[in-house]
Parts: C-alpha cells; sequence; structure tokens
C-alpha cells in the first residue's frame, strides 16, 4: 500500500470538471432498545446500590456520589448485559440513574426511575448534525484528481 499526498488546489484547479456542494446530515436519536431506567438503593452507613442501564459503570458511581456526596466506593452500579445502546447508554444513563439516588436520599426508600420515549428523546443528547463543504476535481472518466 502507498499513500501520496500532493497539492490538491492545484489538482482541482487543473482538472478539467469540478464538482462542489454541501450536504447536511440531521441530528439522529439513539434510539437504544431499552429506554434510560435506573434502581436506587439507599444502603447502610451512607452507601448505595444502583442497578443502571449504561454502558458505563464508572462514570454512573462518579456522577452520584459526586451527587449524593459520598466517596465513590460508597457506591456500587450494578447493570445487566447490555446490547444495542448503539452508545446513547454511555453518558445518557448518568442522569437519571442521579435523579433516581437523588429521590431515594431524599425519600430514605428504594427509588426507581424509568423515561418513557417521549421523555427520553426530550432529556437525553444526539448524535450531532453536520455541514459538510466538499470540492473536487475530476477527469473525463470521473476519477477524482483533486
Amino acid at each position: 500500500m502507498r499513500l501520496r499526498r500532493g497539492d490538491a488546489k492545484a489538482a482541482i484547479a487543473a482538472a478539467p470538471h469540478r464538482i462542489s456542494g454541501e450536504l447536511r446530515t440531521g441530528s439522529q436519536e439513539h434510539f437504544y432498545l431499552e429506554g434510560q431506567v435506573a434502581y436506587a438503593v439507599p444502603g447502610e452507613q451512607r452507601s448505595w446500590r444502583i442497578h443502571s442501564s449504561t454502558q458505563h459503570p464508572g462514570e454512573v458511581q462518579h456522577w452520584i456520589a459526586n451527587a449524593l456526596g459520598v466517596p465513590a466506593h460508597s457506591v456500587v452500579v450494578e447493570c445487566r448485559r447490555i446490547g444495542g445502546g448503539f452508545g446513547g447508554k454511555e453518558t445518557q444513563a448518568g442522569q437519571v440513574a442521579v435523579w433516581a439516588a437523588l429521590a431515594a436520599h431524599r425519600t430514605g426508600r428504594p427509588v426507581k426511575m424509568r423515561l418513557d420515549r417521549d421523555d427520553d428523546f426530550l432529556v437525553t443528547g444526539k448524535r450531532h448534525d453536520f455541514l459538510e463543504r466538499y470540492e473536487a476535481g475530476v477527469d473525463d472518466d470521473g476519477r477524482i484528481l483533486g
């Protein structure tokens, strides 16, 4: 394999044909298979057991410890096998777990929180929209020259 870099601007300028334009793609919802859900259970001596639908239990642990003002080792986060998260459970699950933990802290009782799809779409992040601009120089056969 050989990779070469050249002068793209000069190649485009010298090409017999030029094409250019822009393409917009909208934002996308992750639309994971299982909605956001968390179950927070207060334990002894300010300890916590959190069941969370997350791809990143360590992050959920740190968010909850910070929100409750306890050391991270006081928070145990468990998650089932997860598949079909498409990246949406990487950081999105943290806020729902924190809300459940704060409610459990306030009431002193276990709290389960599950967002329905409409609420989930409103509060979780998306894959950002993009604007792509392109310019290319091509020969008479359509081969890209630059």
